[in-house]
């Protein structure tokens, strides 16, 4: 996570809501440490629908998809704008 000046993030917090079967979910999230990075770890191998990842920090925002059948072990770096 990186900012507009290409800085490390501290504390911006990522969410995700990943919803399987009829009633099952996981509301995860994550704050990224001094180095800007987090990670999640045991996320489905497979979804029906990409995983959005809400970013957050201050008034700054951004959503990432990820979709677990085309990249496995995906890494991603964000600027926030």
């Amino acid at each position: 996570m990186l900012d507009d000046k290409g800085k490390p993030v501290y504390q911006a917090a990522i969410h995700t809501l990943i919803r399987w079967g009829v009633a099952h979910k996981s509301d995860l999230t994550v704050s990224t440490n001094y180095y800007g990075k987090a990670e999640f770890t045991g996320l489905p191998n497979y979804a029906k629908k990409p995983i959005q990842f809400d970013i957050k920090s201050g008034d700054k925002q951004r959503t990432v998809s990820f979709d677990p059948g085309n990249q496995c072990h995906a890494n991603f770096t964000v600027e926030l704008k």
